[in-house]
C-alpha cells in the first residue's frame, strides 16, 4: 500500500489530481491518513481537475484502472499500435483479455484492420494472425472477420482444409466446409465413398449418406448382392 499511497501523493504534488481526490483513492486503498497538501503555485486543485475532466477520468476511473493493471505504459503502447482515444472502461477490456499492442499490431500486419471489439472476440476465439495466413495459403484469402471465427468455432483448419482438397473437393466454399465439418464429412470417409466408385456425389449427397449412418461396408455389401444378381429388387 506504501507505493500507491506515494505515487497518489507525487499525483497531487505534480497538480494531476487534488487533495479531495487523493483522499478518495486513499480511503479506496483503506489507507486513513491524510493526503498531504500540495507544495505547487496557486490554483493546483484547478488545473488538476480540469486535467482529469480534459482526459475523461474520475477518480474512480483511476481505481479500477489501477486495479486492472492498466497504467500509463499501457495506454501509450495501445495508442500507437493505433488504437487511440479508448476509454477507462476499455482499456480495462482490452487487459482483461489480453489485448496488448503487440497483438494489434501483428492482426494490422496479417492484414486484419479490427475494432477492439473484433481484437476481443479474436482472442475469446484463438484467432491469431498465424491462423488467418494459413487460411489464405490455403485458397481462402478473402475471408471476413466473423467467416475467420467461424470457421475457428468449427475447427476448420487449415490441416482439415488440404485433406478436403487431397481427398477430391476441391471446389468447396468456406461455408462448405463448415457444414462438411459439422457432419462428420472427413477425408477418409471421402476417400472411401470414391473408391467404391461414387465419385460424382455432391456434398449433399455425402452429408445425407453420414446422417443415415450409410458407410463403405454398407454401400460395398449392396454393391456385392448387386453384382451376383444383376439388380436390386
Amino acid at each position: 500500500m506504501e507505493d500507491e499511497r506515494m505515487q497518489i501523493i507525487q499525483m497531487v504534488a505534480a497538480g494531476t489530481i487534488s487533495p479531495e481526490q487523493a483522499e478518495e483513492l486513499l480511503d479506496a486503498l483503506g489507507d486513513t491518513r491524510p493526503a498531504p497538501a500540495p507544495r505547487a503555485e496557486p490554483r493546483v486543485e484547478h488545473r488538476a481537475t480540469a486535467s482529469l475532466a480534459a482526459a475523461g477520468l474520475t477518480a474512480q476511473d483511476l481505481i479500477r484502472l489501477h486495479d486492472h493493471g492498466v497504467d500509463a505504459a499501457f495506454a501509450q503502447e495501445m495508442r500507437e499500435a493505433g488504437l487511440g482515444n479508448l476509454s477507462a472502461d476499455e482499456l480495462i477490456q482490452a487487459r482483461n483479455h489480453d489485448v496488448d499492442g503487440d497483438f494489434v499490431r501483428e492482426m494490422h500486419q496479417a492484414g486484419l484492420n479490427l475494432s477492439l471489439d473484433e481484437l476481443i472476440q479474436a482472442r475469446n476465439h484463438d484467432i491469431d494472425p498465424d491462423f488467418a495466413r494459413n487460411l489464405e495459403q490455403s485458397g481462402f484469402p478473402d475471408l471476413t472477420f466473423d467467416q475467420l471465427v467461424q470457421a475457428s468455432n468449427h475447427d476448420v483448419d487449415p490441416e482439415y482444409i488440404r485433406e478436403m482438397v487431397e481427398a477430391g473437393l476441391t471446389d468447396l466454399s468456406m461455408d462448405d466446409l463448415i457444414r462438411a465439418h459439422d457432419h462428420d464429412i472427413d477425408a477418409d470417409f471421402l476417400r472411401e465413398m470414391r473408391d467404391l466408385g461414387l465419385s460424382d456425389l455432391t456434398l449433399d449427397d455425402l452429408i445425407d449418406l453420414k446422417n443415415h449412418d450409410v458407410d463403405a461396408a454398407f454401400v460395398q455389401e449392396m454393391l456385392m448382392v448387386k453384382s451376383e444378381s444383376g439388380a436390386l429388387r
